[in-house]
């Protein structure tokens, strides 16, 4: 419905057991599938112990509740020290030209819920009682402002890492 009426594009993580995901990894691993790296982890000595793989099947209409055509992404994630393997996907109603954007447009959506988390719980918005719009609207705007200001002290500094943490931690 998004898709027909509204023409917007939607992200959906899929399950392991959906048609969709299985479909698309048969044909993924049949075909002559091309996998671009995504993302590599190294260890001192300059070897490859991680490696992420994303490739793009498009057209899967295996979802039957579904009447569009599905672009489904998959990303095989390769811990080469334990010698395992993991592939997991995500469907989408437009064709990306290159499957990387798909993932890090979900990677975006992930930290847009924790960063919305992190307000909601953390950040006391709810917990302000007063009764006038107008000191309701200026304690949220204080709120966001002393967020962004920290987000930005961080990623000055380079303390990125501590961005998804709770005020208290």
């Amino acid at each position: 419905r998004f898709k027909k009426k509204h023409k917007i594009d939607v992200i959906i993580p899929l399950r392991s057991n959906m048609d969709a995901n299985l479909d698309a990894m048969s044909l993924a691993m049949m075909a002559d599938q091309r996998w671009q790296t995504y993302r590599e982890l190294r260890d001192d000595a300059g070897n490859i112990t991680y490696r992420e793989e994303v490739a793009l099947i498009g057209d899967v209409r295996s979802w039957d509740e579904c009447d569009l055509a599905l672009y489904v992404g998959l990303m095989r994630c390769i811990d080469v020290a334990a010698g395992s393997e993991h592939i997991w996907a995500l469907a989408s109603t437009r064709a990306y030209d290159n499957p990387a954007e798909l993932f890090d447009l979900y990677h975006r959506r992930t930290q847009i819920e924790e960063r919305h988390r992190q307000l909601k719980g953390f950040w006391l918005l709810g917990a302000f009682k007063s009764t006038a719009f107008s000191l309701v609207v200026a304690h949220i705007i204080f709120v966001l402002l002393t967020y962004s200001l920290l987000e930005l002290y961080l990623k000055k500094k380079g303390l990125e890492r501590l961005a998804n943490r709770t005020i208290e931690s």
